[in-house]
């Protein structure tokens, strides 16, 4: 492949129509960016960087147009695809406000990675389970003693096949040709290993054997990604007598004449590595014996194009193959000598790319976790001497590596369709630039993009939900026009074949994936699919074990997550265009995504934003495309529109209105609501046409409507939907149009809303809940956290199975919050914790990493567990008694009434270190960002920084708190929420530098004015001592304390002394921890 600095430049515009909808109607710009992208300004303006890294969806036609804007603001185009209208660009950072919201420009992201996501700080996800292999022989024969002392390798040898599942047993055993033959299939990842037996062989329409990779590259461009895979071929040497010098060594050549020569450190390549180091800093897997050279040299005959690698660093070339450019001749070299005798392989693969006119070689090394142990899901193939097949065998692997940044997975899927012509695409790792755009409306630019690689090259996407489960936790590139969005599926036989351990239900949700809605509250997931079985991994490495149950060989793992259930939908999908070209069907995204979606199998006990249409089925989906070659008949379309009630519903493009009904606020139980959503027919016959309304996992009818309804075409028609939530939780279902002529569904609305049980005065801003955790599995709870709490405090207790616990604010991020690990149980402490619907997860998984030998035994399934969840919000209150005048003093004894405005606990006021701060007021423009910078002492106790004093419902003002202690700024602490005041607070900060920026996201007029204040607390700076005792403290009540400041050091110029108390509890016995921060005074 040789693009490095690729431009695809249109001679002329060609306007492509897709069944009658052309790509103008794709969904409507967004002419700003969002808090996800200006988080990453601000961390780029706290590290002092000059410029940023732009992905741009230009409106149709204008790319030329946005390109040439680009380069009069000074900056530089690197990447054009006009044809897409797609560009990727370094622009000066104080001229990016200048480019945003300019009418050729559908829509603008920051491309950036290998850093913490600012708006996320203080929110990354919990990760439940992912595809990473949990343990290897190694760790196991540390932690514990097995039992038998040799382990079974039965999850191999009786592997569980998901083929039964995806009802594709029959449909290969009568059509064995069937086998994704024919089909491309494009990997959006990491580079996998090559060297694996599974991944040699393929086969071609005509039933040859051809090789398995077809394609095999990067996108990384070196500009801008030194993972130490790019060599600059700068330096040359000439050999003479087949020998030359080099770095005062010398070597032997394959030839005489000149070389571009240069060499690849492997501890470069090691610690660089994306997804985290496989390798051990071994490339060549020698061990590393002291004494030992980390470097290969690499020469490059540039005017034959041929490359050899000193893999065995034995300064000669004479006995290494030539190699060139994968795409000229696929072939691959390999570090290292294997021996046979061995489990483990000592060799790692690479191919070569070669960019001639940059003199750039790329060695592309096989050595990504990742990747590898997803690709056999889709494609694998038992061949000669592998172990088993994928669920196509057939197909061919194009695998373009991502890098995980979103110009590598817009431009990997782009290189991998235009340039090799994938068939099937699935994505990996998306979430890296997704997770953070929470608006989830389709906006995206990779998901404008890969709408339009769809429409106009017509491959078939398969994108995972990832693994977050929450409601409404997708991510947004799932709403490109076309995409298939993939949830995990887990049977009941797959459970107990690979963890021992028996289920109640035949068909069961993956224990982690991705919820719908959308934020615009479209219908996502589309299907679900099976995951969390055997697959491929590194062979290089030591095969996955769990303790007490199994030991796989190298190259095989159990692979979960949706990382796992989207390859396996992409094989599926394989065998469906497999089957479709040896029998002549024609098909296209839109024909593939209607049989998918309508050939799915329904799961009754999962809930329908999880499952989407169910768990994909090839003999429904085939049935489906086999009977429209017969009747050559065209859907009818019917489109929807609903309210959508959430944090950020107000940005959509028409605020808080979407295409499906989405509110996760406005709701209590045993309160009926009425709402109306608008359908509108856009294809069909002219006349008005009668549709039946159904009505799928409607869990004690919450949702309920008239059971008819007439659509003329092109004509909004109201439909009254009444809502009656009957208990707490979330309550989903699909609304279902069909019709009498089709057996197939017509068109689904998907309705969630949120019925949350509320922390109040009623209770004492207190709740105790009683509940039982699926085993294995997940539960959500829900609950409404008031106005003004000083802190969230979620105590959750077991008995013999611990269960994991995770949150999620109103907006949806993961908040850590204090953990407090007590004896079966654990606290977790939330400060300033937004108003609104938190959601509180838990689980226990624990017997997907554990063998429960006496669990495996019993016949019946295994009962949840039960636990005990206790929810508190804290709020305390300090006025000073009237009549003490010695507020302007520091240093005086005051007097002061504390009020416990919220749940009762067991504490008081303790003395707390003096602070100093600065606080000024600042006018600031919209879009504005103000960078301030703080020293912090050594030994301070706490670390605030504030935005206030302005009109929050008018305003939205972000605050972001970087730690520069180190060489760079690394995001600490956002608070970034749409409404109210800005508050970080920090405990036991680092010494050193620290940065504080605020932004202004949004206001209603052009400019505002806010105060400002950041406080650092120490006890060099003295004390707030307090009198007090702690004892029980109930709502409303209040109480006298007495403090005695005590002032000590020397306040830094600029800064002005500050009081603040810190409120402690015994809300885990014998330990007071903080609950409350209150700061005394302006």
């Amino acid at each position: 492949m040789n693009n490095y600095h690729l431009t695809i430049k249109s001679l002329f515009l060609i306007i492509l129509f897709i069944n009658g909808i052309s790509l103008f109607a794709e969904v409507p710009r967004r002419p700003f960016l969002f808090k996800d992208a200006r988080g990453e300004i601000a961390q780029a303006r706290a590290r002092g960087e000059k410029e940023v890294l732009l992905v741009i969806a230009s409106m149709p036609g204008k790319n030329i147009n946005v390109a040439r804007l680009i380069k009069q603001l000074s900056g530089t185009v690197q990447y054009q695809d006009d044809e897409l209208d797609y560009l990727r660009a370094l622009i000066p950072i104080d001229q990016l406000q200048s480019i945003v919201g300019n009418d050729d420009i559908h829509s603008i992201d920051l491309s950036m990675h290998n850093r913490s996501r600012a708006f996320g700080r203080a929110f990354a996800p919990d990760n439940l389970s992912d595809s990473k292999p949990s343990q290897n022989s190694r760790d196991v024969k540390q932690k514990s003693v097995v039992w038998p002392p040799k382990l079974s390798d039965y999850p191999i040898t009786n592997r569980y096949n998901p083929i039964k599942d995806l009802r594709a047993n029959e449909f290969l055993q009568n059509n064995p040709t069937y086998d994704g033959r024919g089909i491309k299939i494009a990997m959006i990842d990491m580079n996998a290993d090559p060297l694996l037996p599974e991944l040699q062989d393929a086969t071609s329409l005509k039933g040859e054997t051809i090789p398995k990779i077809f394609a095999y590259g990067t996108a990384l461009d070196a500009r801008l990604d030194d993972d130490g895979r790019w060599l600059k071929m700068e330096q040359i040497v000439e050999a003479k007598s087949n020998k030359f010098q080099f770095n005062d060594k010398e070597y032997i050549a394959p030839k005489n004449g000149q070389f571009r020569i240069a060499q690849l450190n492997e501890l470069i390549v090691d610690s660089l590595a994306l997804y985290g180091s496989s390798i051990e800093k071994d490339l060549n897997r020698d061990g590393n014996p002291e004494g030992s050279s980390r470097l290969f040299t690499v020469i490059w005959d540039k005017k034959s194009n041929n490359v050899w690698v000193d893999t065995d660093q034995d300064l000669k070339f004479n006995d290494e193959k030539a190699l060139t450019d994968y795409d000229i001749r696929p072939e691959f070299g390999v570090f290292g000598k294997d021996d046979p005798d061995t489990d483990v392989r000592e060799s790692i693969a690479f191919a070569l790319q070669i960019i001639k006119e940059k003199n750039l070689v790329s060695i592309n090394m096989g050595k990504e976790r990742h990747a590898t142990l997803v690709v056999g899901a889709a494609l694998a193939n038992r061949g000669t001497d592998g172990r088993f097949d994928g669920v196509a065998p057939g197909a061919q692997l194009i695998n373009i590596s991502e890098g995980g940044s979103a110009y590598g997975q817009i431009e990997s899927p782009i290189i991998s369709v235009k340039k090799y012509g994938a068939d099937v695409v699935y994505f990996e790792h998306s979430s890296n630039i997704t997770r953070n755009y929470l608006l989830r409306d389709g906006r995206l630019v990779a998901t404008v993009i890969y709408g339009r690689l769809i429409e106009k090259h017509k491959p078939i996407i398969l994108s995972p939900t990832h693994n977050y489960p929450i409601l409404g936790g997708i991510d947004d590139i799932v709403l490109a026009k076309g995409i298939i969005g993939v949830n995990g599926h887990e049977s009941k036989n797959n459970f107990f074949t690979n963890h021992g351990v028996r289920v109640e239900y035949d068909d069961n949700l993956l224990i982690t994936g991705g919820y719908g809605p959308m934020g615009n509250g479209a219908f996502k997931p589309d299907i679900i699919s099976p995951s969390n079985y055997v697959s491929t991994a590194l062979g290089f490495l030591e095969g996955r074990a769990i303790p007490g149950l199994f030991q796989l060989p190298a190259g095989y793992t159990i692979a979960g997550g949706t990382s796992t259930a989207t390859p396996t939908a992409a094989g599926a999908v394989a065998l469906l265009l497999s089957a479709a070209k040896q029998n002549n069907l024609k098909y296209d995204p839109d024909i593939i995504k209607h049989a998918v979606t309508r050939g799915a199998r329904w799961v009754p006990n999962i809930s329908a934003h999880k499952q989407g249409n169910g768990v994909i089925s090839v003999a429904g989906a085939w049935e489906i495309l086999k009977k429209r070659k017969k009747k050559n008949n065209k859907n009818i379309t019917i489109e929807g529109k609903a309210s959508v009630k959430h944090s950020y519903s107000h940005l959509l493009h028409e605020p808080h209105r979407g295409e499906g009904l989405y509110e996760r606020t406005g709701w209590k139980v045993g309160e009926n609501q009425q709402r109306k959503i608008i359908l509108k027919r856009t294809s069909g016959k002219s006349s008005a046409m009668e549709f039946n309304i159904e009505w799928e996992g409607n869990e004690n009818g919450t949702f309920s409507s008239q059971s008819t309804i007439k659509l003329p075409l092109n004509k909004e028609v109201q439909i009254p939907v009444n809502i009656l939530p009957k208990s707490a939780g979330e309550h989903t279902a699909h609304l279902t149009i069909t019709h009498s002529d089709s057996k197939d569904f017509i068109y689904r609305m998907l309705f969630a809303i949120v019925a949350p049980k509320v922390l109040d005065s009623s209770n004492n801003y207190s709740i105790v809940d009683s509940v039982e955790v699926p085993r294995p599995g997940l539960q959500s709870y829900f609950y409404k956290i008031p106005e003004g709490a000083g802190s969230l405090a979620i105590e959750l207790n077991w008995g013999e199975r611990k269960v994991s616990l995770a949150t999620s604010n109103p907006d949806t991020r993961s908040v850590q919050g204090k953990i407090h690990n007590k004896d079966n149980g654990v606290l977790k402490i939330i400060h300033n914790p937004t108003p609104g619907v938190w959601e509180i997860r838990l689980s226990d998984i624990m017997d997907t990493r554990e063998f429960d030998w006496q669990q495996a035994k019993k016949i019946e399934p295994v009962k949840p567990t039960k636990a005990t969840l206790k929810i508190k919000t804290f709020a305390l209150s300090i006025d000073e008694i009237e009549g003490n005048n010695a507020t302007a003093e520091e240093d005086k004894n005051v007097d002061y009434w504390v009020t416990n405005q919220m749940a009762k606990f067991n504490g008081s006021p303790v003395t707390t270190a003096f602070g100093t701060a600065w606080k000024e007021k600042i006018n600031i423009k919209n879009k504005e960002q103000k960078v301030f910078e703080v020293n912090i002492d050594p030994g301070s106790q706490a670390f605030m920084a504030k935005a206030y004093g302005y009109d929050d419902t008018k305003v939205d003002l972000d605050i972001y708190v970087f730690d520069c202690t180190e060489e760079k700024c690394e995001p600490a602490k956002v608070d970034a929420d749409p409404k109210g005041q800005e508050i970080v607070y920090i405990s036991n900060p680092k010494a050193g530098k620290w940065k504080i920026v605020i932004d202004a996201f949004s206001m209603d007029d052009e400019s505002t004015s806010f105060e400002y204040l950041d406080a650092v607390f120490n006890p060099i700076y003295g004390t707030l001592n307090v009198l007090d005792m702690p004892q029980d403290r109930l709502a409303n009540s209040k109480w006298i304390i007495k403090t005695f400041p005590w002032r000590s050091g020397t306040i830094p110029k600029g800064r002005i002394p500050l009081k603040g108390l810190m409120i402690k509890s015994d809300i885990i016995k014998d330990n007071f921890i903080p609950i409350d921060f209150i700061q005394i005074g302006q």
